[in-house]
């Protein structure tokens, strides 16, 4: 499937959802009208009215009646959430995204939140910025106690990770340890018949830092006669700090930088239909 395809049926999907998550957000009669005169509406006939119109598909009328409902009451989370989703169909993304992320600040309940989180991931994903938009799934997906809402996150979610190019990955550990130089339980050796002693290679007692960080790029697009090619680069950094009781027993010269150690890797994966090969 070409990343445009993908990118394509993750945005039917988060239009479902945000389709569902409408009618959650609001269950109210569309208002009646006065044949004469003008209609003033309150706030609960106008959300109605807004969420009626998007749904007839007139998002502009739909983007007036909320911009109207956010002059009264900026942090209403229900007209920032059907804001959004008009400016979503009139193509204005970069409004929609800040429409959204408002929403999701001013929300009360997980469904806003959750329309709220799905309509920036959208309007991310229609600029191309599928790393950001998995960012906005994420948030979704902890959005809710749901099992089902939850399931649908990680869903779509999965779907824009498949779509985007680039993954990235990191890790960050901080861990106590009895052995942090790897060292032997005996500190004594002997060379020509000559016993040799060095305290400093007893396991020593300190502390782990270790983080490490792996960026991949999909270039099957440059390399023809492979399904999936991704060039890839990692970095991992390992720091140790000894305690006052190891450096004591060992010797006074010892540093934490004796310790730590750093690493970089550079890889290339091709995947071939029924075949996984690494270099």
């Amino acid at each position: 499937m070409s990343p445009r395809k993908a990118r394509l049926n993750v945005v039917i999907c988060l239009k479902r959802l945000l389709c569902g998550l409408a009618t959650a957000l609001l269950c109210a009669p569309l208002p009646g009208f006065a044949e004469d005169g003008p209609t003033r509406l309150n706030r609960e006939d106008g959300r109605a009215l807004a969420i009626h119109l998007l749904r007839q598909g007139q998002p502009s009328a739909a983007r007036s009646v909320a911009l109207g409902l956010l002059k009264a009451d900026p942090k209403d989370a229900i007209a920032l959430n059907t804001l959004a989703q008009a400016q979503l169909a009139l193509g204005l993304y970069d409004e929609a995204a800040q429409s959204g992320r408002t929403a999701f600040r001013s929300a009360t309940e997980d469904t806003q939140r959750l329309a709220a989180a799905y309509s920036v991931a959208e309007a991310l994903t229609k600029q191309g910025h599928l790393s950001r938009a998995q960012i906005w799934l994420r948030r979704a997906g902890g959005a809710t106690e749901d099992p089902r809402l939850e399931a649908a996150a990680k869903k779509v979610f999965r779907g824009v990770q498949n779509a985007n190019p680039w993954r990235v990955q990191g890790s960050l550990s901080f861990e106590p340890s009895t052995n942090v130089n790897n060292g032997s339980e005996e500190a004594e050796f002997v060379v020509n018949g000559i016993t040799l002693s060095n305290p400093g290679a007893l396991p020593l007692e300190g502390f782990i830092l270790d983080t490490s960080v792996t960026v991949e790029r999909d270039i099957s697009k440059a390399i023809s006669g492979a399904s999936q090619v991704r060039l890839g680069f990692g970095a991992r950094n390992e720091r140790v700090f000894l305690t006052e009781a190891s450096k004591t027993s060992a010797s006074p010269n010892l540093r934490n930088e004796d310790y730590g150690s750093s690493t970089l890797e550079l890889s290339l994966a091709a995947r071939h239909p029924g075949q996984t090969a690494g270099v």
